[in-house]
C-alpha cells in the first residue's frame, strides 16, 4: 500500500480520512520480534481532530506533547497531541516456540496437516528461514 501507484493510493487514503475529521497516523510494523513470522503490516491510527486538542492546564505529559505544524496551532493555548505507535518487545520466539510437540490427532488428518515437500522447500528459500534457522 504504501508504494502501490507511487504512493497515491496512501495519500488518497490518508485524505479521505482527514477529510472525515480524522488526524491520521500510520506505520509500518514487522512483526517478527513476537512471532516467527516476517511479514510487514500497515496499521492505521485515526482521532477524531476535535479530541486532540486539549487545554494546556489538562496537559499531563509535561510539556511532551507533539504540535503538528501542518496543521496549525490555535492560539488559544491548545496543542495537539499526535498519536505514538507502541513499540513491540523483542520475544526471540522462533518456530519451535509455536509447534504442538504432543498431539492426538489421528494420522491421517496430521498427514492433511504436514507441508509438502514443495511447500517445506518454499519455506526453507524464505529470508527469514534463512536468517533464523532451527
Amino acid at each position: 500500500l504504501l508504494l502501490h501507484d507511487e504512493g497515491r493510493t496512501l495519500e488518497l487514503i490518508v485524505g479521505e480520512l482527514e477529510g472525515c475529521g480524522y488526524d491520521v497516523s500510520y506505520e509500518l510494523v514487522d512483526a517478527v520480534c513476537v512471532l516467527p513470522q516476517e511479514r510487514c503490516r500497515l496499521f492505521f491510527a485515526g482521532i477524531r481532530k476535535a479530541l486532540l486538542n486539549i487545554n494546556d492546564d489538562d496537559d499531563n505529559d509535561g510539556g511532551q506533547s507533539t504540535n503538528n505544524s501542518s496543521h496549525g496551532n490555535s492560539s488559544h493555548g491548545k496543542k495537539k497531541k499526535k498519536f505514538v505507535f507502541p513499540s513491540l518487545p523483542n520475544l526471540q520466539r522462533g518456530v519451535q516456540d509455536i509447534l504442538q510437540t504432543h498431539t492426538n490427532i489421528d494420522p491421517i488428518e496430521m498427514e492433511k496437516l504436514l507441508l509438502s515437500p514443495r511447500q517445506l522447500n518454499k519455506v526453507r528459500c524464505q529470508k527469514y528461514t534463512q536468517q533464523h534457522p532451527e
